[in-house]
């Protein structure tokens, strides 16, 4: 993991910090990445200038002078079609807080605790109504000694099949 992260670093810095300059020294296969790492870096950048004499240039119809034009200042701003930002931001605000003032009006009241218990009061026997609702509910303990059960089962007949009990007859 240390050396993925020593390599990360060597590829993306220019200055190594002191840890992985430390690790460099001790770890030669870190040490062969950085060296071809830089290797490619100094090919690249010789091979560049002559591959790129050799690219046309594009056919812009001057656009890029156009655009680097010096004779006019460049604007703070953009422009007002492009600030459509503005606007739609101070509706957003505006309908959130909306729905934020009308909604805590329209939100009902909380039923209170004797509204909630009226319907269990209302049963005759509530104990006597869950039990039966429960006696015929199979319970994780059951379900479980059940597929012991079945395991212990086949286990034995495995075993018995492949354990030999007959006796050998005896030698004269």
């Amino acid at each position: 993991m240390r050396c993925g992260i020593v390599q990360w670093l060597a590829a993306s810095a220019r200055e190594l910090p002191r840890p992985a300059r430390r690790h460099l020294e001790r770890c030669p296969s870190c040490r062969d990445f950085v060296r071809e790492g830089r290797a490619l870096a100094e090919w690249a950048k010789r091979d560049a200038l002559p591959f790129l004499a050799k690219m046309p240039s594009p056919q812009s119809d001057g656009l890029f002078d156009r655009m680097l034009d010096k004779g006019r200042p460049p604007s703070v701003l953009p422009p007002a079609g492009v600030r459509y930002w503005i606007p739609a931001s101070v509706a957003s605000c505006l309908v959130f807080a909306v729905l934020v003032i009308f909604r805590s009006a329209a939100v009902p009241p909380a039923p209170s605790l004797a509204d909630l218990m009226a319907p269990v009061k209302s049963l005759s026997l509530p104990g006597e109504v869950l039990q039966g609702w429960t006696a015929g509910a199979e319970t994780t303990l059951d379900r479980e000694y059940r597929n012991l059960e079945k395991a212990l089962a086949s286990a034995a007949k495995s075993l018995e099949a492949s354990i030999d009990f007959r006796l050998p007859s005896p030698r004269r």
